[in-house]
């Protein structure tokens, strides 16, 4: 993260680079198209919290993603009712 925040000089222009990151660490037999889930709910909360930082997938992560779906759809599907 400190590398990537450095500013860098790129065609003679002073160019700034910033990122976030998710972690999702292997466990068992997983391959990489299953870390992809994990570490995208990681980013996303990584994204959430500040720019620059980087932030390791928990399992309450994806149970909180699971809970704001579910709100989202019955939201979607109660306001297609008062239509």
């Amino acid at each position: 993260m400190e590398v990537l925040s450095r500013p860098y000089v790129v065609d003679g222009h002073m160019v700034d680079v910033g990122a976030s990151v998710g972690v999702a660490v292997p466990g068992g037999e997983a391959d990489s198209a299953e870390l992809f889930k994990p570490a995208d709910i990681a980013l996303y909360r990584a994204k959430q919290a500040r720019r620059g930082r980087y932030t390791f997938f928990e399992p309450s992560m994806d149970e909180g993603m699971q809970a704001r779906r579910a709100l989202e759809i019955d939201l979607r599907r109660a306001l297609a009712f008062c239509q």
